[in-house]
């Protein structure tokens, strides 16, 4: 089941009620079905517990105010996070979302890193990210995407670290990365 909430004022998502023992069974299983939510083009600044969407896959919550995002109130099963056009300054939200795959927070204002300093290295070869969009942010470097052993697409366009950097300067272990710069820059 999808939901889509985009342009409706919106100015929290916040299912805190629903995950109360009280919860009727009807709205349990309503819950329950919920496999993507969309919630655009609103004046968003809150997202508290979506983890009660035990299906959710998809969450879209572009264009929002929304300066920060706690994994555990995420979903556990999303994969496709789209949060651009919002007030985020890190994304280390991304690293305790094991079967997230693709992340686009183009439009944040993330930076000057990604905020993944000091993660636990086994988290990082973990992920399953395997597209990640940063373009329009205040990023300096990225280095740490190319920790990333899945990562196929990169973007970093407008974005400091994207300025005068040649192909394979993304240092790290994952040749994925490294071809996906490539590709990019090239």
């Amino acid at each position: 089941m999808k939901i889509d909430l985009s342009h409706k004022d919106v100015t929290e998502l916040d299912f805190s009620s629903h995950s109360r023992h009280d919860a009727t069974a009807r709205e349990a299983n309503a819950v329950a079905s919920v496999t993507e939510l969309t919630a655009r083009c609103n004046a968003i600044a809150t997202v508290t517990a979506l983890h009660v969407f035990a299906r959710l896959v998809t969450l879209d919550v572009g264009r929002n105010r929304i300066a920060h995002l706690d994994a555990g109130q995420l979903p556990p099963l999303l994969e496709v996070l789209a949060a651009p056009h919002n007030d985020l300054s890190e994304c280390a939200f991304a690293l305790h979302l094991p079967r997230l795959e693709f992340l686009d927070v183009r439009h944040n204002r993330l930076g000057p890193s990604l905020g993944w300093a000091g993660a636990d290295p086994a988290v990082l070869a973990a992920s399953r990210l395997r597209a990640l969009r940063l373009g329009h942010n205040r990023l300096a470097t990225v280095s740490d995407a190319a920790l990333l052993p899945c990562l196929e697409h990169l973007d970093v366009a407008h974005n400091a670290a994207a300025a005068g950097t040649a192909p394979g300067t993304v240092r790290g272990e994952s040749e994925a990365a490294r071809a996906a710069w490539r590709f990019l820059a090239g």
